[in-house]
């Protein structure tokens, strides 16, 4: 008996795999208790780019779409917001927390 493709052999419907199941809401909590937003570009400011995100959270383009969408979304709701570097590039600025 031939089964369709959304079906297991139990008979169940198979849920679709969806971009929120790439994305892991411990990581940005991580970011968080590491680092605190600021506002201005300083000495001590570090700047999380976009390169610099997506290799902190892993978050590379891929067939279902962009998971970084979704960090920085979450990034947003913790209070880190992107803004414009003095390299003139999109970038969330952060003070490393101690």
């Amino acid at each position: 008996m031939a089964r369709k493709d959304y079906e297991t052999e139990g008979g169940e419907d198979k849920k679709a795999v969806s971009l929120e199941d790439f994305f892991i809401y411990d990581k940005v909590m991580a970011f968080a208790r590491k680092y605190r937003p600021v506002k201005e570009q300083t000495f001590s400011t570090e700047v999380f780019n976009e390169e610099r995100l997506r290799e902190f959270f892993k978050a590379y383009v891929f067939p279902l779409g962009d998971p970084l969408k979704l960090y920085l979304q979450e990034l947003a709701i913790q209070g880190f917001y992107m803004s414009v570097s003095i390299m003139g590039e999109p970038a969330i600025l952060v003070e490393e927390l101690f």
